[in-house]
């Protein structure tokens, strides 16, 4: 079966190395790796000619490349953006594979427009909320989705450093909420420390930073903060190794996510979590941590944020009771068998054009 997977989106994506990578982009290519163990695949990412190429047995180009003469394949995949899909391409089947929220530039330009999806013949989404979420913009019915979700590496289990913590994700997701609560944490408890992995280079746009968060980076990386260790955006399995070995991911979320992978990733290390009732995560955390209603950036909501961790911190049972439900987890074999049992399922029948 020949499928193409073409995904329009404004991430400037390496291929091979060390580039930190955000969640979406990072299941994107697992997806790609999967169907070329089975399937001739035909990737058109957000690359740079000049490496384009073979990519653990897919063919990746240029995303804008698929508009260069006649195509021709079983299925479809479109990654994310709503973005036209070329006259010139014949296929059978067609997938939208969609990871944000429907108030994101993914879907700029179609509130109101609530058959604007009808011609996909499935919806790939991440979540119930994300299903939920997409329902309320366009007329899809239950049947059209698959809710994949995503997954995260299993992880061998590793001794906790005390009152030692984790950010990690990007900035603008309730970076600047954690800072706050940190004053209170470490004059409470001086011995604590707290390890940031944040920053807009997981995008491809590191000059962010500085231009949407400049004070804030500075005073992360000029030691106003006591014990804070700051990151910014690495290779995942270094930001893994100190998720494995910290007692909690601090996580005071401010943005409706589809899935979270950094809940999952904390999971997959025994590392439960105090984040925000939001979006999908009561669904992706389970009852491996706590969850705090309200709105993140109002006092009531920091308040009952320290009062629960300083809960956890005295009460060395129930932390035992979060770790204990850390797993099962979604591993990447699930998220495999599940994606490929839906690619053998369609039921391929005549070209579309």
């Amino acid at each position: 079966m020949k499928i193409i997977v073409f995904s329009p989106t404004s991430t400037n994506l390496r291929l091979e190395g060390d580039q930190p990578l955000g969640g979406a982009d990072s299941v994107l290519l697992k997806m790609i790796e999967s169907l070329a163990e089975h399937h001739e695949v035909e990737a058109y990412l957000p690359i740079k000619k000049e490496i384009e190429g073979e990519y653990r047995g897919a063919s990746c180009y240029p995303f804008m490349e698929l508009f260069n003469g006649e195509k021709e394949c079983d299925i479809i995949i479109h990654n994310r953006k709503v973005f036209p899909i070329p006259n010139t391409i014949k296929y059978k089947k067609s997938v939208f594979y969609s990871q944000d929220t429907v108030d994101t530039p993914c879907f700029k330009g179609l509130k109101g427009h609530r058959n604007a999806l009808d011609f996909y013949d499935k919806i790939w989404v991440l979540s119930q909320f994300h299903k939920e979420n997409m329902q309320e913009m366009f007329d899809i019915p239950d049947e059209k989705f698959l809710i994949i979700g995503n997954f995260s590496p299993d992880q061998e289990a590793v001794e906790k450093v005390p009152l030692q913590f984790i950010y990690a994700s990007t900035p603008f997701r309730g970076l600047d909420v954690l800072l706050k609560a940190w004053i209170s944490i470490v004059e409470k408890y001086p011995t604590a420390k707290l390890h940031i992995f944040s920053s807009m280079a997981i995008y491809g746009a590191e000059e962010l930073d500085d231009l949407h968060f400049g004070k804030m980076f500075a005073d992360m990386k000029g030691g106003r903060f006591k014990n804070l260790i700051f990151h910014g955006s690495v290779p995942q399995e270094e930001m893994l190794e100190v998720m494995r070995e910290s007692f909690m991911l601090l996580y005071p979320n401010t943005y409706p996510e589809t899935f979270c992978n950094v809940l999952m990733e904390a999971r997959a290390a025994r590392t439960p979590f105090i984040t925000s009732d939001l979006g999908c995560l009561k669904e992706t955390g389970s009852h491996a941590g706590c969850f705090i209603s309200g709105n993140a950036r109002s006092p009531e909501y920091l308040k009952k944020f320290l009062e629960t961790l300083d809960f956890i911190i005295a009460d060395p049972k129930f932390y035992q009771t979060l770790q204990n439900n850390c797993y099962p987890i979604r591993t990447i074999k699930d998220y495999q068998k599940d994606l490929l049992k839906e690619i053998n399922g369609l039921k391929i029948k005549e070209i579309k054009d």
